[in-house]
């Protein structure tokens, strides 16, 4: 069975997966600091890297993405072995899903890496409004801010 697409654009579609993974990682940290008035980056200090929301334990590395630390522990925090959420991962995939279809539909192009760019922070803005009816402005601007960019590059190279 032939789906069209050559090995550089499976290649590609990958890429956009991994970078989905990873925004719907991002977007998970995203949700839960707003969610706690926690600020998003801190290089030192307390609540520098994610924490489990059971124990507050600091992650490692390998716990930072949902899928794969929750495929691994079997859905248990590594270190208190409570039941992380299906949440985290669930978003994670549907980022990740979302990024390979974005692919799919508009190839690599400014629109598909501005959405791409965007994708953590919408998907944020959604959760948040719709299940804490809560609203961030920071996270309105952030999108503004990506898609006045790429409106300008459109701008220049088109």
């Amino acid at each position: 069975m032939d789906i069209g697409l050559s090995f550089y654009e499976v290649i590609v579609g990958f890429l956009f997966g991994i970078l989905g993974l990873c925004a719907g990682s991002f977007s998970t940290a995203i949700i839960y600091r707003e969610n706690k008035n926690l600020p998003w980056f801190q290089l030192k200090g307390e609540h520098a890297r994610s924490i489990c929301p059971s124990c507050n334990t600091e992650l490692n590395f390998q716990d930072l993405f949902p899928v794969f630390s929750w495929i691994s522990t079997q859905g248990k925090c590594r270190y208190c072995r409570k039941k992380i959420p299906l949440f985290y991962p669930l978003l994670e995939l549907i980022c990740a899903v979302s990024s390979i279809l974005l692919y799919l539909w508009s190839g690599l192009s400014v629109i598909s890496v501005t959405a791409l760019c965007c994708l953590p922070f919408l998907v944020s803005l959604v959760y948040l409004g719709l299940f804490k009816q809560r609203f961030s402005l920071r996270l309105v601007a952030i999108v503004v801010a990506i898609g006045t960019f790429a409106f300008i590059l459109q701008l220049i190279f088109n």
